[in-house]
């Protein structure tokens, strides 16, 4: 069973590369850069992979004249073609991503090497995070992330169950599960791709913190993020499941939320518990720890509930009455 927490170590001996992907990122890149550049108890060698950008970072991080850095560029490309070009350079035993607008507490590195030293089982390692806008050390909001590989690989079916500024991965696991592929939501992607050949978790601890602000892509694109993660989502239950689903269908599981922008909010909200039951059921015929076990069976239930709650809004705001009896009667089992 996975640790609520890693424990502070020694000074680890192999030095650890920390990958981050540059795009006029000026205003927020001295942050994330101290951030990575301050880590205890390890060596870091800050690998920065600048995507073409127009602005002066790289004018910046030239000045640094920081032996620890290293500068590349490419001709701008996106993320994925930013992140595959730093990937293939690392030299390290293991790499840690950071966002050049994100920001890691001092002992990010030390206490997710220990632990992932301590499960030589598993591939790699995230954490909680927090959210924050202008002061990095006054966060707003706490995210916490599946904590063992069975309840990381249940949350594929639901979004992305790591912050990508918080994963740190075995250089040799990256490199045997490949590229990521261009295009909107590529960790999530990655992810689904390799879930039956990856094991990854997080720490409980809270060790990296992610700037929300309005030029993130998440924001501003987000329209282009659902329909990329719906399609990676579709891919993934018809290999685990065996479904073919549409993009309605998928989009109910992903944003319950949105369930009234669908044209057949009812229909899609029962497909949606549908294959929150089927995925429960593929998932326990797993060999599972009790606690993981005992874990999707009750997020499982929150799950149900939730499209039930939105349905019922749905339902009455568009003066439909009561909600079908199918419907209800799932709620009353889910209580």
């Amino acid at each position: 069973m996975i640790p609520l927490s890693a424990a502070d170590g020694p000074q680890l001996r192999d030095p650890v590369t920390v990958l981050m992907p540059v795009y006029n990122a000026r205003e927020t890149l001295e942050v994330a850069v101290r951030s990575a550049l301050d880590q205890i108890g390890v060596e870091v060698r800050l690998l920065v992979v600048d995507d073409g950008s127009t602005d002066d970072c790289m004018s910046w991080l030239k000045e640094l004249r920081d032996p620890r850095v290293r500068l590349q560029s490419i001709p701008h490309a996106g993320i994925a073609a930013a992140l595959n070009h730093g990937y293939a350079l690392v030299d390290t035993p293991y790499v840690a991503r950071l966002d050049a607008d994100d920001y890691c507490v001092p002992e990010r590195l030390v206490r997710q090497i220990a632990w992932l030293e301590q499960h030589p089982d598993l591939d790699g390692v995230g954490c909680a995070v927090e959210f924050f806008q202008n002061d990095p050390q006054s966060p707003v909001l706490l995210l916490r992330k599946p904590t063992s590989p069975a309840l990381f690989r249940w949350e594929l079916f639901f979004g992305c169950p790591m912050a990508h500024s918080a994963l740190l991965i075995r250089t040799e696991a990256w490199r045997r599960m490949g590229r990521l592929r261009d295009g909107m939501a590529e960790d999530y992607e990655w992810y689904c791709r390799h879930a039956d050949h990856l094991r990854l978790a997080n720490l409980t601890e809270s060790l990296v913190r992610i700037r929300a602000h309005a030029a993130q892509t998440t924001i501003t694109r987000e329209r282009e993020q659902r329909r990329a993660m719906v399609e990676v989502l579709t891919g993934l239950v018809e290999r685990s499941l065996g479904r073919t689903l549409s993009a309605d269908e998928a989009s109910a599981l992903l944003f319950p939320e949105l369930l009234g922008e669908l044209d057949s909010p009812i229909a899609m909200a029962r497909v949606a518990i549908d294959l929150i039951e089927d995925a429960e059921t593929w998932m326990l015929r797993r060999r599972l720890s009790l606690q993981d076990a005992e874990a999707i069976r009750l997020d499982a239930t929150i799950r149900v509930r939730r499209l039930v709650y939105h349905a019922l809004r749905v339902s009455r705001s568009g003066g439909a009455g009561i909600l079908p009896r199918w419907l209800r009667r799932r709620y009353r089992k889910r209580k």
